[in-house]
């Protein structure tokens, strides 16, 4: 079966995070320095079901290093479709479902790699995340994929990953992509 290349559009954002003056950073004595954040956004355009594969195989390449992954969209909008992708690209070769009563459910990969997968949509607030110790989970190092995660955002490490599904009028997907850090969802970018 040959795969159709997604269509798809890749931005870099440079963000200026800090601005000053410091003493002794040129010849006059004075110089000026930025601290400058660049976000990639990738914009995948009508994505199909079953282009989900190809999908999962791009964003593992492009953001395999990226730890903590949210997911976000309607219902029906692909969410959990594309987690059993990426999960079964990555080695995962149990049955991927959503822990939408155990609130996560952990995955192992066929080089020993831990993949969480968590479905927030039940959680009232963040005290009831704590309380099953997702911050464990979050900064372990491991993989954390995390639908409805708007409760516990702010939990977050500094470094996440935003994907953002939408079904189209044709009946297929608009996925983007974004890279982010947590004073960025903080500050609603």
């Amino acid at each position: 079966m040959k795969h159709k290349v997604l269509k798809k559009r890749t931005l870099n954002i440079v963000s200026l995070v800090g601005f000053g003056k410091k003493k002794g950073l040129s010849q006059s004595g004075v110089g000026y320095y930025g601290i400058f954040v660049i976000h990639m956004e990738k914009i995948y355009e009508e994505v199909q079901l079953e282009e989900m594969s190809d999908l999962a195989s791009d964003l593992l390449q492009s953001f395999g290093n990226q730890k903590v992954w949210q997911f976000i969209g309607d219902l029906g909008a692909g969410k959990t479709t594309l987690i059993k992708e990426l999960c079964e690209k990555a080695g995962v070769q149990d049955i991927v479902q959503s822990p939408t009563f155990s609130m996560v459910n952990e995955y192992q990969t066929t080089d020993g790699e831990i993949i969480y997968h968590f479905d927030c949509y039940r959680l009232k607030n963040k005290e009831e995340a704590l309380d099953f110790g997702i911050e464990e989970y979050l900064f372990s190092g491991n993989l954390c994929l995390v639908e409805w995660p708007q409760v516990i955002q702010s939990l977050f490490p500094d470094d996440f990953l935003t994907i953002s599904l939408r079904n189209t009028p044709a009946g297929n997907r608009r996925v983007v992509v974004q890279t982010q850090d947590a004073d960025d969802s903080k500050n609603g970018r």
